[in-house]
């Protein structure tokens, strides 16, 4: 067995907890670069079932395809930027179309459908798509990567694969779910549900 690693007991900077340029550095080389749980297999059991997935500032679209693959796509129209969906669901015709000005865009994020298609230049709509998201399935879960230099999730999880891997999260059943907006940064939250000490309380 490894040893687990020493991470110091030192007094962090208050600063991380606020200051704009540590966050920007967070984003570049964390969040970008690593795999994220995206959402429960259960939430897209069927083809047509699609998921939507904030992460930092973008939203991000998962999709049940009828070929049976899991496939996520960023949730952003590719003629004026304004979100495809805004909100989960499921879809019948197989098609999402953008609310603003009606591109039609496929269960795999591929423009299938251009309203006054003359108007533009064939070229730069050629094979027009949302721009793909790396999407895999592990536990229960689907992980997305924004970074295409990331492992895949396997080797990226190491040791955490197997030590996780038995507890059988793939059973495990979703029987609700609530979203909260807290107006507090992110890693309050997180320091709070790193420790118990508030429970009792």
């Amino acid at each position: 067995r490894k040893p687990i690693p020493v991470i110091g007991y030192q007094r962090i900077d208050g600063t991380r907890f606020h200051n704009r340029e540590f966050m920007q550095r967070e984003w570049d080389h964390v969040w970008t670069k690593t795999w994220n749980v995206g959402c429960h297999v259960s939430e897209l059991a069927e083809p047509g079932d699609f998921r939507l997935h904030s992460l930092g500032r973008e939203s991000l679209l998962f999709v049940h395809s009828n070929d049976g693959e899991i496939r996520g796509f960023f949730n952003v129209c590719q003629h004026r930027g304004t979100q495809i969906v805004t909100k989960p669901g499921h879809c019948d015709k197989g098609r999402f179309t953008c609310p603003w000005h009606g591109f039609q865009y496929d269960l795999t994020g591929k423009v299938r459908f251009t309203p006054m298609k003359a108007a533009f230049d064939g070229a730069l709509i050629e094979d027009l798509r949302a721009p793909p998201v790396r999407v895999a399935e592990w536990s229960g879960f689907i992980w997305i990567c924004l970074s295409a230099e990331t492992p895949d999730l396997q080797t990226f999880l190491g040791d955490i694969h197997d030590e996780i891997g038995w507890f059988g999260l793939d059973r495990f059943a979703t029987p609700y779910r609530c979203d909260f907006t807290l107006k507090a940064n992110w890693k309050t939250v997180v320091d709070a549900f790193n420790e118990t000490w508030h429970v009792p309380f």
